[in-house]
């Protein structure tokens, strides 16, 4: 059943009508507004694609970028003296890396590293529940009025300035220099001429960043404190990462593709922590009718289950445990190893979505996953704080980090 509602195009079944009504984004996130006309999501997947594939290899233009701006990330948000170890709250640390990252890919310097640009992001992606719930008590008639004074809003509206004022900046760019606001714009003007201007893309980046920043980087706040409760994983993780990198010469595609217990170890902190317990969220927008004979009549809230899913004993062996390796051994005994990754989707988990809405910048977000966390450890020993208690909240979450030297055979 789920199959069949997650290819229903738009005209049935909208995920934007979703977040429309739980955030009010007609007002905090009109980039993907499900009663506004917005540069269509697809768009920014593609992008993604073109990025990603620029290049190949060590010399890879979308790679190298992001390996310069995650070690200047690193320094920034964890500079630490050498040999002392140091505590640190994981989510804030994992917020600010992921948004450096996500900042380099999408509107690129100077953007990414204006600490008030970043601080706004952050601030932003706190805003959108809180003032999406205000607005949501408002009668319906005063909503057009106050909602675009509401915290959210006014910040969308200032980090949309920002980012028309950098794509003007960067207009001349060649292609492979390109951000991917500045692919998107030039898409628009090339498949879509005259309907959209640089705000609406500069909406849509908004509305991205907000939605890939707090998903990610909640993914990467459990993956930090994880490795504090699971010491005996780090040699075998930091092994694999090393020799990734010397045997495809450096960081690349390639290498990171070659990660895969380390992409096992993501998805397994997923599974059993997962970003929400239902995905594939859609509202019916027309009565519709399954093969079964089941109706949902329009207005209808349907998902998926996650939680669910992940502890189903038919699809997952002991599902109570955590095991690193398990998408690892899985995929190799798969004839297609790539479901079994971050970024793939099968029946067993759709913690990106599927089907025509899921998340356009999931392996964005798998390639930044494995990026930072091979990164890190290479260049941190890591270990739980001496009051730590397991498994507290999110923002309760801490590590104690100290620097360490990477062996002088991985070129990073």
């Amino acid at each position: 059943m789920v199959r069949e509602y997650q290819v229903l195009g738009p005209e049935y079944a909208s995920l934007d009508a979703v977040s429309e009504d739980l955030f009010q984004t007609m007002y905090t996130c009109p980039g993907v507004a499900d009663s506004l006309n917005h540069v269509p999501v697809s768009a920014l997947s593609k992008a993604v694609v073109w990025s990603r594939n620029r290049t190949s290899g060590k010399n890879s233009t979308y790679f190298q970028e992001l390996v310069k701006e995650q070690e200047f990330g690193m320094i920034a948000e964890l500079n630490i003296p050498p040999g002392v170890w140091c505590d640190f709250d994981c989510l804030p640390v994992a917020l600010a890396l992921m948004l450096r990252m996500i900042g380099r890919v999408l509107v690129g310097h100077p953007l990414c590293r204006d600490p008030d640009a970043i601080s706004l992001f952050m601030r932003y992606g706190s805003a959108v529940p809180v003032s999406g719930n205000q607005i949501s008590w408002l009668p319906r008639i005063l909503r057009p009025l106050l909602g675009p004074h509401f915290a959210a809003s006014r910040m969308q509206a200032e980090l949309s300035g920002l980012i028309v004022e950098d794509m003007k900046h960067g207009a001349d760019a060649k292609e492979d220099q390109m951000t991917l606001a500045q692919w998107v714009w030039e898409w628009t003007k090339r498949e879509t001429p005259g309907e959209y201007t640089p705000f609406d893309v500069a909406g849509l980046l908004v509305s991205s960043i907000f939605g890939a920043v707090h998903t990610a980087g909640s993914v990467l706040t459990k993956c930090f404190y994880e490795l504090t409760q699971r010491p005996e994983l780090i040699e075998d993780l930091r092994n694999e990462v090393e020799q990734a990198i010397r045997d495809h010469e450096g960081v690349c595609r390639e290498s990171i593709e070659a990660m895969t217990k380390l992409d096992s170890f993501i998805k397994e902190t997923m599974r059993l922590q997962p970003v929400g317990p239902a995905t594939v969220h859609r509202i019916i927008k027309k009565d519709f009718t399954f093969t079964n004979g089941l109706k949902l009549p329009k207005g209808t809230l349907v998902f998926a289950p996650n939680t669910q899913l992940h502890m189903d004993e038919r699809y997952y062996d002991n599902p109570e445990e955590f095991d690193a390796f398990r998408f690892h051994k899985l995929g190799k005994q798969s004839d297609k190893p790539s479901n079994y990754k971050i970024a793939g989707s099968t029946p067993r988990t759709r913690q990106f979505g599927d089907g025509k809405h899921a998340c356009p910048g999931k392996q964005l977000a798998a390639d930044l996953l494995r990026l930072i966390l091979a990164h890190f450890l290479l260049k941190f020993d890591i270990r739980k704080c001496d009051e730590d208690s397991s498994y507290p909240s999110l923002e309760q979450r801490r590590m104690s980090i100290k620097q360490r030297t990477p062996s002088p055979s991985v070129v990073v």
